[in-house]
């Protein structure tokens, strides 16, 4: 064989790229990448994401640019929020102190974020100790109304989740007679901060896009219908050079 099939791959993505710019000037159709999968762990719940990569080279007026986009599948994370809930309420519960959430609502997507809402409750109780007999009193019970918002975060080179408390409502409160209602969102607001806060909460490009210096220009959550999606976009400039050998990796990807 006088050409290797990576050569003639080479070959006919840089006849393609150039014919095609050169006739329209418009970007090359969507190429639809083979999908991956990341498994981040949240408050002990392992948490899988199907991301669905795309790209696509684009003729620019200074050159080339290669756009990146994915589409990753939040299916997971919205069966498994309850559970990160109740993990969370588990953690901070004592004999005197004890959290829980007694209802949530449907996990939703609005304004480009993941809409975490219900009630949490929270107990205060006197535990002590009577001729050997451990005896708990019930002090007083608070429910307040929260909304936690799930959403991405991105610079040059990773995306990120957090979350942010945006709504937290106790009403006519003892809570807020004691002047403990701030100090109970700040409690929670650092919760959600430490859920957030490891590795496997990032994504980043593979290896074999990392090479070409590409930068995240767009993250937000999307209704997909049956699942909340995280898309996130990114480009790279190319020079005319490396169109042809982006070509090839492209479609032996597929």
């Amino acid at each position: 064989m006088l050409f290797s099939r990576a050569t003639r791959l080479a070959s006919y993505a840089f006849a393609l790229a150039i014919s095609l710019s050169a006739a329209s000037a418009q970007p090359l159709d969507w190429i639809a990448l083979k999908p991956r999968s990341e498994v981040i762990n949240l408050r002990g719940q392992s948490v899988t994401i199907i991301i669905r990569p795309e790209a696509r080279i684009q003729a620019t007026n200074v050159g080339w640019k290669l756009e990146l986009r994915a589409f990753a599948g939040l299916g997971d994370l919205q069966a498994k929020a309850p559970a990160m809930l109740a993990a969370l309420a588990a953690g901070k519960t004592s004999c005197t102190d004890r959290w829980s959430f007694p209802s949530l609502q449907p996990i939703a997507v609005s304004g480009g974020k993941l809409m975490i809402s219900g009630e949490i409750r929270f107990e205060k109780w006197a535990c002590e100790k009577i001729l050997g007999q451990e005896v708990k009193t019930r002090l007083f019970q608070e429910t307040a109304g929260f909304g936690i918002a799930v959403f991405p975060a991105f610079d040059a080179t990773e995306v990120r989740l957090q979350a942010d408390l945006e709504r937290f409502d106790l009403g006519q409160s003892l809570l807020d007679d004691l002047d403990l209602d701030d100090e109970l969102v700040a409690l929670l607001e650092r919760e959600l901060a430490s859920a957030l806060s490891g590795d496997s909460a990032r994504l980043g490009f593979p290896e074999e896009v990392r090479a070409l210096n590409p930068t995240f220009t767009q993250a937000e959550i999307r209704d997909g219908g049956s699942e909340a999606v995280l898309f996130a976009a990114a480009e790279a400039p190319l020079s005319l050079a490396a169109v042809a050998e982006v070509m090839a990796l492209l479609l032996a990807n597929r």
